[in-house]
């Protein structure tokens, strides 16, 4: 015949998982945490007050969402174009010089490619974007991306091998970008604005 277990059993079975949850949990952070050296932290300064708060801190920290680097104000950025192996946009914090972020010249047809040769076209410090367009005869296309970048879009450049389309401006109030289309049969120019930052096509 069994004994009939304890009533503090379940409390006991429920501390003990809670000890070894904790434990481990410790463990991980303290794998992960590195001091301002990048080596990691003694754990008799770890498991001090003080040291534990801040490292409780640092984790619950939310970072603002990324775009246009808040600690330069667009009037401080510029941008320059790195193309000796393959292409990516420099944004430089014009008043000392110091690299704020390297974007790649990313491109529809692979999310991992980028371009070897381009034209930069547009850079809107204040919104975020870069316009740019690769030097392809056969398929010139137009970009349009963002600082971080989430956001890209495609302009085919020529239409029914024909119809060529090309960049007039940016507008940066509106955030909106001139095309020009000429048509060799017809020899009919029209002009349209594309957003840069949706899908959206305005015939002028």
């Amino acid at each position: 015949m069994s004994k009939p277990q304890s009533k503090d059993f379940p409390k006991l079975h429920l501390l003990g998982f809670l000890l070894v949850f904790l434990s481990l949990t410790l463990l991980v952070i303290y794998q992960l945490v590195v001091g301002s050296d990048h080596l990691r932290i003694p754990l008799r300064q770890f498991i001090k007050p003080a040291t534990f708060i801040k490292v409780i801190k640092g984790l619950s920290y939310q970072p603002k969402a990324s775009g246009t680097p808040e600690v330069f104000p667009p009037s401080d950025l510029t941008i320059k174009v790195d193309c000796q192996e393959f292409c990516q946009f420099r944004l430089i914090n014009a008043p000392d010089q110091s690299l704020v972020k390297t974007i790649p010249a990313i491109i529809d047809t692979d999310a991992a490619g980028q371009l070897k040769a381009l034209e930069l076209k547009f850079f809107d410090p204040h919104y975020g974007f870069i316009g740019y367009q690769n030097v392809s005869l056969e398929d010139p296309k137009f970009y349009v991306i963002n600082f971080n970048p989430d956001l890209l879009q495609a302009i085919q450049l020529k239409l029914n091998r024909t119809i060529d389309i090309g960049f007039i401006d940016y507008y940066p109030d509106s955030q909106q970008i001139l095309f020009e289309s000429f048509d060799p049969q017809t020899q009919t120019k029209q002009q349209f604005l594309y957003s840069a930052n949706k899908p959206s096509l305005k015939i002028l």
